[in-house]
């Protein structure tokens, strides 16, 4: 049926309003009507940048088939549970926006960003138990658990609750291209790190902090980001070190040639893991210590 409409609308003399509209509608019903401002203000995009890397996004997690399956649950499951699944693909989607407009700033094509990124997203998201580790993996169990048993279909439960991982699929994918390695193998060493060294631990706390307002969430959205560009230079690190072998090894193989950085990143993420609290200010301070790390 998809097939068929987009051969139908490439002939046609309305093509490009047909698109813009369609494009529009999605844009809205999906994300919200505050999502294109709130894009704008955060990375000075202009609207059709933004409608490209949001197209991109929806197409290189081939997120229509995931919203497929959640409508299709009505009058089947709780309405709760559908908005619940839906609101996951959409902070995913977002998520997968600002990074398109920030690594891909000038001239994103869809076809070649999904060119680029679908067939290693599509391999990471049938292998996602398995190449995660510490929390992450907690966290995918849980979750795949938790919307099982509110009445997700068994494989729509799984896809749902790895989103949250999949925020690191295009880092991921093209981490595995410039070291010249699987995705499978990047993407293992890159939660392996991540739950090494607690970054899986930082970025959870940082997801948890209450914001009032939009310079707050603008400034969660901030940390988040560059929580996750820290952990991506980790990884990049364990994969151009010396060491071989398998994800745990060579982590391991990293870590103890750590220096002075890691040992007071270690002593850092020990006293905020003791503390009761961590507020803006507390996490700020754990990034940038983690942020040496990387360096």
């Amino acid at each position: 049926m998809q097939e068929r409409f987009r051969r139908a609308i490439a002939h046609h003399r309305l093509r490009r309003e047909i698109i813009a509209t369609s494009t529009t509608n999605s844009v809205v019903n999906r994300m919200g009507p505050t999502f294109v401002p709130r894009v704008q203000g955060d990375t000075g995009a202009d609207p059709a940048q933004i409608a490209r890397a949001y197209t991109s996004a929806r197409e290189i997690f081939a997120m229509r088939a995931v919203w497929e399956q959640i409508e299709a649950l009505d009058n089947k499951v709780p309405a709760k549970l559908q908005y619940e699944a839906a609101f996951q693909t959409s902070r995913l989607l977002r998520h997968a926006t600002y990074w398109l407009l920030t690594t891909r700033p000038g001239g994103l094509q869809v076809d070649a960003a999904v060119a680029e990124f679908r067939s290693g997203v599509q391999q990471l998201e049938s292998a996602t138990p398995e190449v995660l580790s510490g929390a992450e993996l907690a966290r995918f169990e849980e979750g795949r658990n938790s919307y099982t048993e509110a009445g997700l279909p068994a494989a729509l439960a799984a896809r749902v609750a790895s989103l949250d991982a999949l925020n690191a699929a295009l880092d991921v994918v093209e981490i595995a291209a410039r070291h010249r390695v699987s995705v499978l193998e990047a993407a293992r060493v890159y939660f392996e790190i991540g739950s090494r060294v607690g970054c899986d631990w930082l970025q959870a706390r940082i997801e948890k902090l209450l914001v009032e307002g939009t310079w707050q969430a603008a400034a969660r959205t901030g940390l988040r980001d560059a929580a996750l560009r820290v952990h991506r230079r980790l990884a990049e690190r364990v994969l151009a070190h010396k060491s071989r072998g398998s994800a745990p090894t060579r982590v391991t193989a990293w870590i103890a040639a750590g220096g002075k950085e890691l040992a007071h990143w270690q002593r850092t993420v020990a006293e905020m893991r003791a503390a009761e609290a961590a507020d803006f200010a507390t996490l700020t301070v754990g990034v940038e210590a983690l942020r040496k790390l990387a360096n």
